[in-house]
């Protein structure tokens, strides 16, 4: 009598398992598989997210080592040391706006996005060391790893307060984490070389290095 009882709670156990399992082996357009993770003999259960769908809201901010601007073409910081070849000043720039994430693995920073610029080295009386009005347009790539930890690539067209002048700048590579649920994306800039090339009515005209620490973090709107 006590094993028909035992195997009669064995299986109780087990049906009673099954859907506190599915809550978490479930599938949308955001997840596409559950990993289970073991640990100190506990079981937990971790999110895989395969791709990004929808409109985020974005937030940035960025301090950079910038070259003076030299004509294009000019070599201004060397791509194996990272050593500076020309004059330099730091520049901080903050900026909001929003992007569409595709499954695909594509996104695109929308028009409409802005940014503004701090120059550390205009410090004196009458210099006028923020400027504003800067507009991104960009797109790129994105991966996700098993992990969720998320890479990004991209390029951008930056429009300035002179609807002649234009800036080129990229490529931007981003390196960081898809967190709770895909709803947020928090990415760090991965160090790489960046030239902006400044251009008047499509022709360029001027260029800059720089090396920045950047983070960007994406939120996913309604």
């Amino acid at each position: 009598m006590s094993n028909k009882k035992s195997r009669l709670f064995l299986s109780l156990a087990v049906l009673a398992a099954v859907p506190l399992y599915g809550t978490y082996a479930w599938a949308d357009d955001d997840h596409d598989e559950a990993y289970s993770l073991r640990s100190i003999g506990e079981q937990s259960f971790v999110h895989r997210i395969k791709h990004l769908v929808g409109k985020y809201g974005w937030t940035t901010q960025q301090v950079c080592v910038r070259t003076l601007p030299n004509p294009p073409g000019v070599e201004q910081v060397d791509p194996d040391t990272l050593k500076l070849l020309v004059p330099a000043e730091v520049v901080s720039m903050a900026g909001v706006g929003t992007a569409e994430f595709r499954p695909n693995g594509t996104f695109h920073i929308d028009d409409g996005s802005t940014a503004d610029s701090l120059q550390h080295s205009l410090i004196n009386p009458g210099d006028t060391p923020l400027t504003n009005g800067f507009s991104p347009v960009c797109d790129g790539t994105y991966s996700i790893g098993s992990d969720n930890r998320a890479k990004l690539d991209w390029n951008c067209t930056i429009k300035t307060g002179n609807p002649a002048i234009t800036i080129s700048a990229g490529p931007v590579n981003m390196d960081g984490w898809v967190a709770d649920d895909s709803r947020t994306i928090d990415v760090n800039l991965r160090g790489t070389l960046q030239t902006l090339t400044f251009k008047q009515n499509g022709t360029p005209i001027l260029a800059v290095n720089r090396l920045c620490m950047q983070r960007f973090v994406f939120h996913k709107l309604p």
